[in-house]
């Protein structure tokens, strides 16, 4: 048994480390559409392997929903705390989902900041609520530093997935807490940049 839950904690800590990896780059557009393998045929929203791939070097999903089934991750309440702050040079993230075979509404019911001083609330590229769609595509999720005052800001992102009978996708909603960093338009870590200048935005 304990070699067991050693090895489903490795499992986890390896996800987060390339989850980590995935999300600490500038974002890309968000209108192409992918190849899916004809045996996942239900709801999935996962980072692709093409942005997992040229960030960390593996090519491999990391899956939020897989096969209509939420992560145990995303379910963990003690999820958020496993990952670091998100740097102020990060923008904005990418995700993909697709609906398969079923018919699924979703609605983003929750994009909020807790200090909008230093971080506006989140922002998504495609409206808030509406059907997911049957073929695998890309939105982003941006994260608009106000450039007016450095800091650290806590920010929330709650989805509900329901099927086209209104019962929700077991595991949603999704409740997630996160932590962004923001600097003072114009002052930067010098670790980081070499000159000053805005956030990078989403292409």
């Amino acid at each position: 048994m304990a070699r067991r839950d050693l090895l489903a904690n490795v499992v986890k800590y390896l996800s987060v480390l390339v989850l980590l990896a995935a999300v600490s780059q500038v974002c890309t557009r968000q209108d192409h559409y992918y190849y899916q393998e004809p045996y996942d045929d239900d709801l999935s929203l996962w980072i692709n392997e093409q942005q997992v791939k040229i960030f960390s070097g593996v090519a491999m999903k990391i899956y939020a929903i897989d096969n209509g089934r939420v992560s145990p991750h995303i379910r963990d309440p003690m999820f958020s705390h496993y990952l670091p702050i998100i740097p102020s040079e990060v923008s904005c993230v990418n995700f993909t989902w697709r609906s398969g075979s079923k018919k699924y509404h979703y609605n983003f019911d929750r994009l909020m900041s807790e200090d909008e001083s230093v971080l506006k609330p989140p922002t998504i590229s495609i409206k808030t609520s509406g059907r997911v769609p049957k073929n695998a595509k890309e939105f982003s999720v941006a994260l608009p530093c106000s450039g007016n005052v450095s800091g650290i800001a806590v920010f929330s992102i709650g989805l509900l997935i329901q099927s086209r009978k209104g019962k929700p996708v077991p595991g949603t909603p999704l409740r997630i807490k996160l932590r962004k960093e923001c600097a003072h338009r114009g002052v930067y870590r010098s670790s980081t940049l070499s000159a000053p200048g805005p956030d990078p935005e989403c292409d």
